[in-house]
């Protein structure tokens, strides 16, 4: 909605009201300073959407959360204790990728509008990455797992891989192999040939972080120097320089403008980030040489935000929503009458592309499957014995271990084996939400089986954490 289009009056309210699913008001509660909110039922074009609802509410310094399943309006009042804080008011409309635009009823000005935030955003990525105005694409990209559940002919025909293995990361890998012989043309960018690197047409090698200068961002939001400690092996370069290279390469043969991908080192690829990032704009190299910095921050002065949210929270009282229970794909059933959930160890990493390729592979040089004693009892499974682990969808035979660590009904698989891929048996039903696969929640059964059918019959876990 362009700030000239015409706004239909809008009917004003001096008390808050309480608005069902359907928009109607239908309980007056409090005073405060009018705020008007109208809603856009059509999605917003750049002809402006039709507004056929027109709110008036109270409060100010109003929080909209667009984009979900909901919207929430939240509200600080400054206004007597015995009023308290003004409750949210659009609870059950589900306006997904429409637009809300909020206008003061005092000032009687826009504040913003979705659809011109989202343009703004795009002109500064534009601007900084030199592509023509409205070059940027708005369309939603694909996750990891429907990335591969697309590569067919008519999807996706090239993956470029860095630092990722889906040939362990994915679930029901046995389907995602088919995907990945689908594809025509593959890259892949790592340490190590993985076992998704063994698909690869071209395989650029790259450093590990003892080998390359930059930063590390913690999940504290603490940004740290990172000092190469020896030089590159081989032809092996840092990541940036890697992409870089190929950037301008590609850029050439096309005869397009560059992107501005000359970079000369890692503190120049970080100041862009800090240009263009409002919670890295006051990070610089010179600052953080010592110690490192936790983001937010907001200019070359602030101190960093050890806290977030130490005084207040900007949507006022926290808010709770209750969720419906939604029941795992698939359950337990007589054929299949365990549950497994899958997950990390202490020595390993992902899919092990690093930290098998380390000592901590000598700490836990082997896939187990933890049962616990009731279970195995009821199975005739012992310590150490070797077991078959069996799904709809694909099996592995690993070594017990009888813990009571897991629950009755559920045993617990480590994926970071390739020789006992954890991801063999896994589904690939994805979280209608998150698009995250359920790791977590498959059938499976466990019977006993020869040592002769272990991968590594001579390898054996002899210590660990317990």
């Amino acid at each position: 909605l362009s700030r000239k289009s015409k706004v239909p009056s809008m009917q004003k309210f001096k008390r808050e009201a309480d608005i069902d699913k359907n928009g109607k008001i239908t309980q007056v509660l409090a005073t405060g300073q009018n705020v008007l909110v109208q809603i856009a039922k059509e999605p917003i074009s750049t002809k402006g959407p039709r507004l056929t609802s027109e709110i008036a509410i109270a409060g100010r310094n109003m929080v909209l959360m667009p984009f979900s399943d909901k919207i929430s309006i939240s509200q600080k009042i400054e206004s007597n204790d015995e009023k308290k804080r003004l409750r949210t008011l659009i609870q059950s409309i589900k306006p997904t990728n429409y637009g809300v635009i909020v206008r003061t009823a005092a000032e009687g000005k826009m504040v913003r509008t979705l659809d011109e935030e989202l343009r703004n955003l795009a002109k500064k990525w534009e601007a900084a990455w030199n592509i023509e105005p409205g070059g940027l694409s708005r369309k939603l990209g694909l996750t990891t797992t429907e990335i591969l559940g697309h590569a067919h002919p008519g999807g996706v025909r090239a993956l470029y891989i860095m630092g990722e293995n889906p040939m362990m990361s994915e679930p029901n890998l046995n389907e995602t192999r088919k995907h990945m012989e689908e594809l025509e043309f593959l890259v892949a960018q790592d340490l190590f040939i993985n076992e998704s690197g063994s698909y690869a047409d071209v395989f650029l090698p790259a450093t590990p972080f003892a080998e390359k200068d930059g930063t590390f961002t913690n999940t504290d939001r603490r940004v740290q120097r990172v000092r190469a400690a020896q030089a590159p092996r081989g032809d092996s370069r840092p990541d940036w320089q890697i992409i870089c290279d190929l950037a301008q390469r590609i850029e050439s043969r096309l005869g397009r403008d560059t992107a501005k991908w000359d970079f000369s080192s890692p503190e120049e690829v970080f100041a862009e980030m800090a240009s263009v990032v409002p919670d890295f704009a006051g990070v610089t190299y010179e600052r953080i040489d010592k110690v490192g910095l936790q983001y937010p921050v907001w200019d070359k002065n602030h101190p960093g935000t050890p806290f977030l949210f130490a005084e207040s929270f900007p949507r006022g009282p926290g808010k709770f929503t209750p969720l419906d229970y939604v029941p795992a794909v698939e359950r337990p059933d007589d054929e299949y009458p365990f549950i497994l959930t899958t997950g990390r160890l202490l020595e390993h990493w992902h899919g092990g592309t690093m930290t098998r390729h380390s000592q901590l592979n000598t700490l836990y040089p082997e896939a187990r499957v933890e049962i616990h004693p009731a279970d195995a009892e009821m199975h005739g499974i012992s310590d150490g014995m070797a077991v078959k682990v069996t799904s709809r969808r694909g099996e592995i035979v690993v070594r017990a271990s009888v813990t009571e660590k897991t629950t009755v009904g559920v045993v617990f698989v480590p994926w970071h084996f390739a020789e006992a891929a954890a991801n063999l048996l896994t589904i690939d039903a994805l979280d209608p939400q998150a698009k995250i696969p359920e790791f977590k929640a498959c059938a499976v059964q466990v019977f006993p089986a020869r040592d002769d059918e272990l991968p590594n019959p001579d390898v054996m876990l002899e210590r660990g954490r317990y």
